[in-house]
């Protein structure tokens, strides 16, 4: 054992003096393709070296789907060009490096925090076969779907009837039902979660079915991709867990997959409401039309039209993931990220309606240049670590560990707020009252059985 810890340290230490290194080495250099290949060298290192054997491990998928977003919008300038505001490669080339410092941050967290692979080695075998047994509850999801599937489809109707004829112009009309449709979405995720521990791997089942069936709804009346791809998300991470194969493989997979589907999955987006498939753009202009490309361009955009750095961006993103929006109704509190799309884009004339988001590392560097981008990276990647090493304890905290993994995704292009808001707020609240459902569906059982 303890041989196996040495040589886990030993890894951990090399891979942090790597990215050290590598960084150093792009402080000489502006040449953003030389940038972004030492990024990767670093990326696949951490992969190859420091990942455990589970999807969830963010070493591994997590961190290649950041690298993702962090090189894409330099990608699309190299290869496609981009014209809705200037573009100096000085500048993108400075935006590159502050992402390739954001990702050693994490990864040193990841590694201070996160318990070696021996740890994990028969836990997860235990939370499947265990709740195999719960032989009440073994359908209780099937009863939270029946509940939450008319509202959802009640919204779908609303969207049919709204007369849009695109996922915007429905967003500026119906906002409300939005949110609501949100939600709910992330409670049939985790019903799905909780589906998928209880039942064998590969066996039909029809309520998997049917949720796969709605999250493609969700894509083509109200145009929510996200949907659909946690889904398929989720059920990787679930199967891969049962089935203990090695991960980096279909990992990278994952990746090429998710490069090549979802630029073209953004033109079935709402077919119901405009009943067209039209793809305006081919080639390397539809591979780089989709939002990986934002959190890039969104850093780029901040060091490249400067903005005064203050800590009270810090504040105001706690402040707006845990206090309820009603007390924010006469009071100008905004997220960074709303700050971003309200304040900053409209100052500098930025075109475009969807698809900016915001950034995470952004976010930092918005509270303190370096150091704030440090600081933001370290919280960021902390609750996942904790999170990710008790996930195995009880199926409660294994969905809301998928949930949270899914949220650290959304929020490489979003802010501080919506992470906390949506892994505590939402996610935290809906596997809550899925744990007091559950309580209450024993006890009653219990108390019925006793009766008899």
């Amino acid at each position: 054992m303890f041989v196996i810890n040495l040589v886990g340290s030993i890894k951990k230490l090399s891979v942090f003096i790597l990215g050290v290194c590598l960084l150093s080495f792009t402080f000489y250099f502006d040449d953003v393709v030389f940038i972004d290949f030492l990024f990767l060298l670093y990326v696949l290192a951490v992969a190859f070296f420091c990942s455990g054997p589970f999807l969830t491990d963010p070493r591994g998928l997590f961190l290649l789907i950041f690298y993702v977003y962090s090189v894409f919008f330099s990608l699309q300038v190299i290869f496609v060009g981009y014209t809705k505001f200037g573009i100096d490669l000085e500048y993108l080339a400075a935006s590159l490096r502050i992402q390739f410092f954001s990702a050693i941050v994490m990864v040193t967290v990841f590694n201070l925090i996160i318990k070696d692979d021996s740890f994990f080695r028969n836990k997860s075998k235990v939370i499947f076969e265990r709740y195999r047994e719960f032989t009440f509850l073994k359908n209780s999801e099937v009863l939270y779907f029946l509940f939450i599937a008319p509202l959802i489809f009640y919204g779908f109707y609303l969207i049919l009837e709204s007369g849009a004829s695109s996922k915007r112009e429905y967003l500026d009309s119906a906002t409300k039902v939005q949110a609501f449709a949100y939600f709910a979405s992330v409670i049939m995720i985790a019903v799905f979660g909780i589906r998928l521990v209880k039942i064998p791997i590969f066996r039909f089942d029809f309520l998997i079915f049917t949720i796969f069936c709605t999250g493609l709804m969700f894509l083509l009346f109200n145009g929510e991709r996200d949907v659909l791809f946690k889904l398929v998300l989720v059920y990787l991470i679930v199967f891969f867990d049962k089935k203990r194969f090695p991960v980096l493989f279909p990992s990278f997979l994952i990746i090429l997959f998710a490069i090549f589907i979802v630029p073209s999955s953004q033109y079935f987006k709402s077919f119901f409401l405009n009943g067209e498939i039209n793809f305006s753009r081919v080639g390397l202009d539809l591979l780089f039309s989709n939002e990986f490309t934002s959190a890039g361009k969104n850093l780029y955009s901040l060091v490249y039209f400067g903005v005064e750095q203050k800590f009270s961006f810090f504040y105001s993103d706690i402040m707006r993931a845990f206090t309820p929006s009603f007390f924010f109704s006469e009071i100008d509190v905004q997220s960074s990220g709303a700050w971003f799309n309200n304040t900053f884009r409209v100052v500098n004339d930025f075109s475009g309606t969807s698809g900016w988001g915001f950034t995470i590392v952004g976010n930092g560097y918005l509270v303190g240049g370096y150091s704030g981008v440090f600081c933001i990276m370290t919280i960021y990647a902390f609750v996942l670590s904790v999170f990710y090493n008790i996930r195995f304890k009880n199926i409660y905290l294994y969905v809301f560990y998928l949930l949270l993994f899914l949220v650290a995704i959304y929020v490489i292009r979003a802010d501080l707020a919506n992470y906390f808001s949506q892994a505590f707020k939402i996610s935290g609240l809906v596997v809550v009252t899925i744990y007091f459902a559950d309580c209450f569906l024993v006890k009653s059982s219990k108390r019925l059985s006793y009766e008899r």
